[in-house]
């Protein structure tokens, strides 16, 4: 808010600067005008200097804008002076009051009151002829004073626009250019004012519809006020006019009636209510200005005298129009919603622009007159009716050949306007040509165009180029006199737009607004012009080589003829049709010998016979070719592209081209031979000439030759068009039954014409026409019942034809249909009775027929071998027509196919199964059960034979999947005949022998097989099961004994159908069937299997295919045993499917427990298999069964089988004897997931089961086993008290194993599974190592109790001492490490959880702990170095003293300075501790020499750090204090003696390093009172204690320090120096 205060008031008082500069300016003018008039007019000057005060007290008294302004507008005084002024001759006084007033007039200081004197004066400048800066001026003035003052009108404004005129006609150029640009302004300001007056009145901009006309724009060039004008889109549904940016809809039938501006509309002519001017009484200000301004407009312009304006204002013609043109091109709102401006348009614009015909009509007037006219038509045509009527009519006649061409040019870009539009050519027709109107505009106009087209036949094809016609037109040439010279390409793309144009108003595609007047309006317009656009077009083709143009001018042709085909328009079809093909047509190519009825020449019929007798042997390539090679030119680009929108037509609109079918054919067939051959030439072109010699011999070849003509044009077009073509005929299938009728006899009369001039027998002929036919009947193969006598009639008489060519062709194609129809169901067959049929196949006389006439009688030669083939085949093709109705003919058929199966022979093989395939597919539900179980007999024998393995594979996949899914439908279905009742069944059985007895059977001929039911069948076993069950258990039990075929890949696949059978239909099966399933079917089927694969060779074969044809096989299936274990590997997994699948139906089984049991044993032994494969598979299953839902915690019979199975394999697949390292993985697998899975249900026995699982596990020699062990084993926190000791207790065990060493538990009543240990133990280490790391996180682990770790720390301690000691054993291994690091972790909540009193703690056992932990501490610290376990670098001896001083440094911190050792003898267990250091610091000399410094380090801070309060440790200090001091004594003795004895040879390093790290200790100790006591002769000596203070141990060794002086040793001295000088200063107050 406060920005807009400020802005407001930056505004404000820059509105007042610049009205107070104004008024300064005003003043200085006064002064000027005062001085040029201060002799000749002392009135002016008077005045000027009356203004000069005026001006100055009106600036001093007004202190707001408001007030200034205000003053200034109300002083006569302030404008006198420049009025006055004007008056005078002076031009100079004349430019300053002119200027002056101006200024006055902007800064709106000038009232209304005074407009009519300044008018005047005006005026009078005007009229005197005052210079050009004053009439400038005054032009200016005009502009500014109707922009600035919004009150002006009538007389004022007429006032106003009269001086314009007047301006206008000054003969000055600049004055007439200045107002020519003044004028235009004035009338859009006047217009834009009754725009704003009716704003509310008039509807909006936003609902105005869009055109599609481009309208007529200005020249850029041209300095015209015209604006860019859009024709309306006229809709003819609603009868609305539309526009898309300034014109608004109108809608005839209705008009508002809320003002009184708005008239309603009636069908007679609306009488204005006019007032005493004849001006509409209902006008408004604003409008009324403008409406008398538009009627002077046209007065004036007509030539007439005005009614507003003076009577002797005039204006050139063309301004006028200009003017006019402009106002009814912007205004559109106005004049259709505004009854008194649509009553100017209509008395008072019309007239004028009929009455402009005639005048001169020079091309500047005829150019403003064609705007108008185009302006007028375009946007009022749906409101001006008649006047749009006569206009247009003088337009077109103004084409006529008698008129100047530039007069014809301009006629035909106002036409070209309409045809952009074709809601305006729709509006035309409805107004002008519609229901036989006289007028016939439309069709008058199409015409005009049409002819003008024509007549342009003489120019050259040169000019026949498409140009841009938006540029440069000549109706936008405003600013020339004189007409352009006329270019012939400007007016042929005017037309071909224009036709365009027209073409797209008929045209239903292009108008999908218009779709619901279809039959009123589309075909009455295409029928009105299409002779004109026939005319236009054939013309523009026949002449145009311009690629553009012949493009736009095809797509109007093609647009044109779909148009009238979708109208049922035959006559204008045909007619495009014909002008299409003619130009697609070559031109050499177009002639008699190519036409629908002509004959060929004599000529021609020679050069055939001698290229038949040359080319004789190539007929087979050249079979689809006519035989004559005729040279003939290149087709032309234009012959492409008509070519393309032939096929487009023939694709998009086949079902409209009826009787054109013929014509579209014909040509089609010239250009199929025209492309071959092109095709042909171009792969020539393309081969390497390997034959140069022989053609440069040959000099007289003519230069039209093929192999001399260039690359023809368009040559990558060629793939496309012939593909095109031939998916033309693919595709008719689309069509419907009357367009494939007509496209039938249109190729039924081509095959006559072709088949009539291919007279020789041994000639290759032209066979387009009966190869198209053949396509088109396999692609309509589904109705070819009605098609049949046109294509039977063509392809017999081509069968029976003389060439040998076209014969050979029709029987292929005959047979190829035929064989196509009779696999319909609805093509009609005889039906033939089986045994008859079965006769003449014993007799081998069948031969095929057809229900459409006579075939030959030597279709072709057959021998035995093809007949039988033949008779096979016809056997198919009865089963395909009339399978369905085949009743006791059914055995003779099967027992037909199962001779064909026994006999092995491959070629009738393949024939016989695709009967069978049929008789699977479709015919299964059309059999009795007892043929049904012949089916499953044939089908198993297809399975068996042995000639063609895919076959077999083929029937053990597919057609026993087809039988049992057909069961398994029929098993659901309630009414189905295999579950009928027994009277019913019975019923049923009579009728069938019944039938059989009425068929005569045919005397057996000896030998031959008649297919029986077998008596050991499930069909005569379980007759007192129902049928349904019987027919299960025969296909369940053929499919079983195929499981067994020799043959990998078919036993395989009959297991995975059988399976798959199951999968689907089980949910179908009575309980008591699935129980016999399980019993007779699967588990005897693993386990024949499994037998199979025992007995299996295992030498290495070759796969036999059949027929001799051998496959080397790959290593994994080289030997009969691996490829049986891959089949043992199927039932197994597809049984735990099963089980998995339908566990809820099978539970319900009284034998489930029986069989779930006897599924886990299989898998349990077989996961133990020799085969890893089988191994592998069982496992695997029973991976799916843990982690199938059936194994859920709410089964728990269920899970325990499987907990007892996967204890049971844990030993059995960690047996080291024979390892199983893949199938263990995958076991383990199934264990994480099974325990994770139930671990939530788990109690404590289950716990310790899976502990025993996982202890085998955790032996393994494989590395994965054991590391999933461990990690298992480190989820089990939080762990119960019962199963710790447990868990740790097997985690020893790993160790102890790792190590060799025998361990019992103490504390652990589980018994784990023996495991046999036949590795290195090597193998253990990794496990060792990490057993040793969980034992120490599980024993630290937050939430282990102290109870928990007091129960075992006995055996851990146990079993870390001894893994300790492998350093002396196996040196290199780092389980020594290992257990040192973990002994130390463990040692300080171990020490305090036995340091409590429990069940199985008490003072004994605390001691045997203590002292065992004693043992192991000593023994690895003070055992014996050897060559085996000394380090060879210096690395691994500082990697073992690091290890060593930690155990030092953890025994002395949390062993020695244990507080509170619950144990009767704690000073025996300290002085062992002390023992330990004691013995550790003598190894100084043994090259331990850290080892020895932290024991002496150890024992000299336990000493100094000794706490007062805490008496347990001085204690502690007491008992180490002596043992040290002692070892310091015996160590500096040694050395005294040592060195004395050495003479000139110095010790060694280590003696003197020893000798300086005790001095220095010695001489850094402090000890807290009641630590030191000296014993001397068994008495305390108290007076060392009293003057020793902190150090009364240097007071003690004094003796033997002093003996050390003697050395030459320089550390020693100075280590000697400071310790004297300590006792100096503390003992004997020496500074």
């Amino acid at each position: 808010m406060v920005k807009e205060l400020m802005h407001s008031h930056r505004c404000v008082l820059c509105f007042r600067v610049t009205l107070i500069r104004a008024v300064k300016e005003y003043t200085t003018n006064n002064k000027s005008i005062s001085q040029e008039a201060r002799t000749k007019f002392p009135q002016i000057k008077e005045a000027s200097e009356r203004g000069i005060l005026k001006l100055k007290y009106i600036e001093d008294q007004s202190s707001t804008h408001d007030k200034l302004l205000e003053a200034l507008s109300k002083s006569e005084d302030v404008l006198k002076p420049f009025l006055l002024a004007c008056d005078t001759k002076n031009q100079k006084m004349i430019s300053i009051s002119i200027g002056s007033i101006l200024k006055l007039i902007s800064q709106s200081v000038v009232s209304i009151s005074t407009l009519p004197l300044i008018l005047a004066k005006m005026t009078m400048l005007v009229d005197v002829g005052s210079e050009e800066q004053v009439q400038l001026k005054v032009l200016q003035g005009l502009l500014i004073l109707i922009t600035t003052l919004h009150d002006i009108h009538d007389d004022l404004l007429a006032q106003c626009l009269v001086l314009c005129f007047r301006l206008h006609s000054s003969k000055n150029s600049s004055i007439q250019h200045t107002s020519y640009a003044t004028l235009p302004q004035i009338i859009r300001i006047i217009f834009d004012r009754v725009r704003h007056e009716l704003q509310d009145q008039l509807p909006p901009d936003s609902t105005s519809l869009s055109g599609s006309n481009k309208g007529i724009s200005s020249s850029p060039s041209d300095s015209s006020p015209q604006l860019q004008s859009i024709s309306p889109n006229i809709n003819l549904a609603n009868n609305e006019t539309s526009s898309s940016q300034d014109t608004v809809s109108v809608d005839p039938s209705s008009s508002s009636t809320n003002s009184p501006i708005l008239m309603k509309k009636s069908s007679s002519a609306v009488e204005l209510q006019n007032d005493k001017n004849g001006v509409p009484s209902s006008l408004k200000p604003c409008t009324r200005d403008a409406y008398l301004l538009l009627e002077d407009l046209c007065h004036i312009t007509g030539g007439d005298n005005p009614t507003w304006l003076p009577p002797t204002t005039t204006i050139a013609r063309s301004t006028g129009l200009e003017l006019i043109e402009m106002i009814i091109s912007v205004n559109q709102k106005l004049f259709i919603h505004l009854e008194e401006f649509k009553f100017l348009l209509k008395d008072r614009v019309c007239p004028l622009l009929i009455k402009s015909f005639k005048f001169k009509m020079d091309f500047g007037h005829t150019v403003r007159l064609m705007r108008v006219i185009t302006q007028y038509i375009s946007k009022y045509a749906s409101i001006m009716v008649t006047e749009s009527d006569v206009l247009l009519t003088k337009t077109i006649r103004m084409m006529e050949s008698d008129n100047p061409i530039w007069m014809q040019v301009l006629a035909l870009e106002s036409l070209k306007t309409y045809t952009e539009d074709p809601a305006i050519l729709r509006l035309f027709f409805r107004n002008y040509d519609k229901d036989n109107n006289a007028a016939k505009i439309f069709e008058n106009l199409a015409s005009c165009i049409g002819k003008y087209v024509q007549n342009l036949y003489h120019l050259d094809s040169s000019h026949y180029v498409l140009v841009n016609t938006s540029k440069n037109r000549w109706m936008d040439l405003l600013n020339r006199d004189e007409s352009p010279i006329v270019k012939d390409n400007y007016i042929i793309s005017i037309c071909t737009e224009s036709i365009t144009g027209i073409v797209n108003a008929v045209s239903e595609i292009n108008n999908p607004e218009l779709s619901g007047e279809r039959d009123e309006i589309f075909p009455q317009m295409a029928n009105s012009c299409w002779v004109s656009i026939l005319g236009a077009i054939s013309m523009l083709l026949s002449k145009a080589n311009d690629e553009t143009l012949i493009q736009i001018v095809l797509k109007s042709l093609q647009s044109f003829t779909n148009t009238c085909g979708e109208l049922h328009l035959s006559a204008p079809r045909d007619a495009l049709l014909t002008c299409l093909c003619k130009t697609a047509m070559p031109t050499s190519l177009n002639s008699p010998y190519y036409g629908s009825s002509g004959e060929p020449r004599e000529e021609t019929e020679k050069k055939d016979k001698e290229k038949d007798e040359t080319n004789k042997d190539d007929g087979d390539q050249q079979a689809s070719s006519n035989g004559t090679n005729t040279l003939y030119a290149q087709p032309t680009i234009k012959n492409f592209l008509s070519l393309k929108t032939l096929l487009n037509i023939a694709h998009c609109m086949g079902g409209v081209l009826d009787e054109t079918w013929l014509l579209v054919l014909e040509t089609l067939e010239i250009w199929d031979k025209v492309l071959k051959t092109m095709n042909q030439t171009l792969q020539q072109d393309d081969r390497p000439n390997n034959n140069t010699n022989i053609g440069n011999s040959n000099n007289n070849i003519s230069s039209n030759s093929v192999s001399s003509s260039p690359r023809p044009i368009g040559q990558g077009e060629i793939p496309i068009l012939m593909t095109a073509m031939n998916s033309l005929f693919k595709s008719s299938y689309q069509l419907d039954d009357r367009s494939i009728n007509y496209l039938f006899e249109a190729l039924s009369k081509l095959c006559t014409n072709s088949l009539s001039k291919s007279s020789f027998v041994n000639s290759p002929t032209n066979l387009f026409s009966i190869s198209k036919l053949v396509e088109a009947s396999l692609s309509n193969i589904s109705r070819i019942d009605k098609l049949w006598p046109l294509v039977s009639h063509h392809l017999i008489e081509t069968v029976n034809f003389k060439n040998t060519y076209v014969r050979a062709f029709g029987v292929d194609s005959l047979t190829q249909i035929i064989k196509n129809a009779l696999s319909l169901s609805s093509f009609p067959m005889t039906d033939i009775g089986a045994d008859e049929y079965g006769g003449r196949i014993e007799g081998g006389e069948k031969t095929e027929g057809t229900n459409s006439g006579t075939p030959p009688k030597k279709f072709r030669s057959w021998d035995v071998e093809k007949l039988q083939e033949r008779i096979l085949e016809s056997i198919h093709q009865i089963l395909s027509v009339s399978g369905q109705i085949l009743t006791t003919s059914w055995p003779i058929l099967l027992s037909i196919l199962l001779r064909v199966a026994h006999n092995n022979e491959k070629q009738y093989i393949t024939i016989a199964f695709e009967s069978l395939k049929l008789i699977c597919n479709e015919f299964l539900s059309n059999l009795s059960p007892s043929c049904l179980v012949m089916v499953i007999e044939v089908v198993c024998s297809f399975v068996s034979q042995k000639s063609d393995i895919n076959i077999s594979l083929s029937a053990s996949s597919g057609l026993l999947s087809d039988l049992t899914y057909f069961l398994a439908n029929e098993n659901a279905l309630s009414n189905s005949k295999f579950k009928l009742e027994e009277e019913q069944q019975k019923d049923l059985l009579q009728q069938q022998q019944q039938q059989e007895s009425d068929f005569i059977l045919p005397p057996r001929v000896p030998g031959r097989i008649r297919l029986t039911i077998p008596s050991s069948s499930p069909y005569f076993l379980d007759k007192d099961r129902n049928l349904m069950s019987r027919m299960w258990l025969c296909a369940f039990t053929s499919m079983k004994v195929l499981c067994i075929d020799p043959r990998p890949a078919i036993r395989n696949g009959v297991i995975v159908s059988l399976f798959q059978t199951l999968a689907t239909s089980l949910h179908l099966l009575e309980k008591d069937l699935i129980d016999l399933i399980l019993w007779r079917i699967l588990f005897p089927l693993v386990d024949e299997v499994k037998l199979c694969s025992e007995q299996a060779d295992k030498e290495r074969i070759d796969s036999d295919l059949g027929g001799g044809v051998m496959l080397l096989v790959h290593h994994s299936r080289n030997t009969a045993q691996k490829q049986w274990d891959e089949t043992q590997v199927l039932p197994i997994g597809r049984m735990v499917i099963v089980f998995k699948t339908f566990f809820d139906t099978l539970r319900t089984l009284s034998t489930f427990t029986q069989a779930w049991e006897k599924l886990l044993n299989i898998l349990e032994t077989e996961s133990k298999s020799s085969s890893k494969e089988v191994s592998m598979a069982s496992i695997s299953s029973l991976h799916e069964i843990v982690n199938s839902p059936i194994t859920d915690i709410s089964h728990p019979e269920i899970t325990e089988s499987v907990w007892d199975c996967l204890l049971r394999l844990s030993v059995k697949l960690t047996d080291q004897t024979n390892p199983v390292p893949k199938s263990l993985s995958v076991y383990i697998k199934v264990f994480l997931d099974f325990y994770n899975k139930t671990k939530s249900a788990m109690d404590s026995r289950q716990i310790i089961r899976v502990l025993q699982i996982l202890y085998p596990l955790g032996l393994s020699e494989l590395t994965n086993p054991q590391i999933h062990t461990l990690q298992l084993l480190k989820t089990f926190p939080p762990i119960s008290e019962d199963i710790f000791p447990i868990l740790i207790t097997m985690l020893l065990k790993y160790v102890s194993i790792g190590i060799n060493f025998e361990y019992s538990p103490s504390n652990c009543s589980v018994i784990f599974p023996p495991v046999v240990i036949t590795k290195d133990l090597v193998y253990y280490s990794p496990m060792t190592e990490k057993s040793i790391d969980l034992i120490s996180e599980l024993f630290l682990h937050p939430t282990t109790t102290t109870t928990m770790r007091a129960s075992i720390y006995e055996d851990i301690l146990k079993v870390f001492g001894a893994s300790m000691l492998t350093k002396f054993t196996k040196y290199h291994s780092n389980i020594w490490k290992i257990s040192v690091t973990n002994l130390i972790k463990i040692l300080p909540k171990g020490l305090l959880s036995i340091n409590q009193d429990t069940q199985l703690l008490n003072s004994i056992k605390r001691n045997i702990i203590w002292t065992e932990l004693i043992d192991s501490i000593q023994t690895f610290i003070l055992h014996e170095r050897t060559a085996q376990n000394t380090p060879n670098s210096s690395e691994k001896r500082s990697e073992e003293d690091k290890f060593d001083i930690d155990i030092i440094n953890a025994l002395s911190s949390e062993m020695v300075g244990f507080s509170g050792i619950n144990v009767e003898r704690v000073s025996i267990i300290r002085d062992r501790l002390v023992e330990i250091l004691n013995e550790g610091s003598m190894l100084y000399n043994t090259g331990r020499e850290k080892l020895s410094q932290s024991c002496y380090q150890n024992m000299f801070s336990i000493c100094s750090k000794a706490d007062p309060s805490n008496q347990e440790s001085i204690e502690i200090a007491k008992t180490i204090l002596p043992v040290i001091l002692k070892r310091c004594r015996e160590v500096l003795q040694h050395f005294v003696v040592d060195e004395k004895q050495s003479g000139q040879f110095p010790l060694s390093r280590t003696r003197l390093s020893e000798v300086s790290f005790v001095l220095k200790e010695i001489r850094d100790l402090q000890l807290q009172p009641g630590i030191y006591q000296q014993q001397i002769g068994g008495k305390s000596n108290n007076n060392i204690i009293e003057m020793g203070g902190k150090r009364p141990h240097l007071l003690e060794l004094f003796g033997i320090i002093s003996d050390c002086i003697c050395t030459s040793e320089k550390e020693i001295k100075e280590l000697l120096r400071s310790i004297f000088s300590i006792i100096g200063t503390e003992f004997l107050n020496i500074n």
